[in-house]
């Protein structure tokens, strides 16, 4: 009884999560996980949702990914019996990151408390989740830092490998011609990208920025909102700014990097000896399949049964865990197809103020 008991309170903490009232909702209050809401949206344009499937149901995880390499420009002018051009394979390696969150629950110190055992499950499991998003959040965030590059861009001046934008570049209160974006879709169109399907994952100040000229005004003579066509944003807490940046933002054409769930098979299959458990489900916000592991015992809890005869206590710890891989799309030499821009807090950018 007590597994099928343990089993309904997860599924009732899955389908309430959202049900909260607002004098609590402050406190227990998610964030904004922008890059995970973007590495999710893009995982099926950047591989097919069968090559997804196989991987996350691998007995074992998939550690590798064939891939065409592409062929170096020709240099013949004739027709000949040998020429130059020979084709290319290559393996992507996938690189996973565990994430794990756990509570323990005890039915004794629920007896004597205003909160139902099934209430206070709920509440931990949803705090432990908003814990996860964000965790991979900040994970999908670093793969980013990692792996952004220069490309052929060159509208503004390179540090680090990001682009450095001048404060007059973007701050219309300076200059009401601020044209940043433009040049940025300019950069995207040098890396052979048609400059149409722009993502751009910023920080929270790079709202202010985008939304300034965005909605200036299709009345005014210096309307800026052109601009923003063939472009889509979203924004998360876990980009930090450099030294001297005002705002950040990573850009990308769409289906540049996803996300693969994995966990191990026994998860799956589910299995209980009584004392442990182990089961999976798929969280309702991302779809990913989480494992879980829940481990009922015979705990002292002389602090609930003070005074009496009793003071062993039923007690269940629960584990909630998943792999995650964070694939860029394949790229045989620097050229990563992610590329970084830093908003400079002045137009001085190697000054100090705008480097790092």
């Amino acid at each position: 009884m007590a597994s099928t008991y343990a089993s309904t309170v997860l599924q009732d903490a899955i389908y309430t999560a959202m049900k909260k009232d607002t004098f609590q909702s402050f406190e227990t209050r998610g964030s904004v996980y922008g890059a995970l809401d973007i590495a999710t949206a893009q995982t099926n344009i950047l591989l097919p949702k069968s090559t997804i499937q196989k991987i996350k149901l691998a007995e074992s995880q998939a550690e590798k990914i064939n891939v065409f390499k592409k062929e170096s420009e020709g240099t013949d002018v004739a027709f000949a019996c040998s020429f130059s051009g020979n084709g290319a394979t290559d393996r992507m390696t996938l690189t996973y990151e565990p994430f794990v969150e756990g509570f323990s629950l005890s039915y004794g110190d629920m007896s004597a408390n205003m909160y139902t055992y099934a209430e206070m499950y709920q509440m931990r499991f949803e705090e432990k989740m908003k814990s996860m998003y964000k965790r991979i959040d900040e994970y999908v965030v670093s793969i980013l830092e990692a792996n952004y590059s220069a490309g052929a861009g060159d509208s503004f001046t390179l540090y680090n490998n990001a682009f450095q934008v001048p404060l007059d570049e973007y701050d219309l209160s300076a200059q009401r011609s601020a044209l940043w974006l433009n040049k940025l879709k300019s950069d995207i169109r040098k890396n052979d990208f048609s400059g149409d399907n722009i993502h751009v994952l910023g920080d929270s100040n790079l709202v202010s920025v985008m939304s300034a000229m965005i909605n200036q005004g299709t009345g005014t003579q210096t309307n800026l909102g052109f601009q923003f066509q063939g472009v889509t944003s979203n924004f998360t807490n876990r980009i930090v700014n450099n030294n001297g940046i005002y705002a950040t933002g990573f850009v990308f054409e769409q289906g540049a990097f996803g996300i693969i769930d994995w966990i191990d098979p026994l998860f799956r299959a589910g299995k209980e000896i009584g004392t442990d458990e182990w089961t999976s489900f798929i969280e309702p916000r991302y779809g990913m399949t989480i494992g879980v592991k829940v481990k009922r015992e015979c705990a002292d809890n002389t602090s609930v049964f003070s005074g009496m005869t009793m003071s062993a206590d039923f007690q269940e710890s629960w584990q909630f865990g998943v792999m995650v891989a964070v694939p860029i799309a394949y790229s045989s030499d620097a050229n990563t197809f992610i590329y970084k821009y830093e908003l400079d807090a002045d137009n001085n950018v190697l000054s100090g103020s705008g480097s790092y």
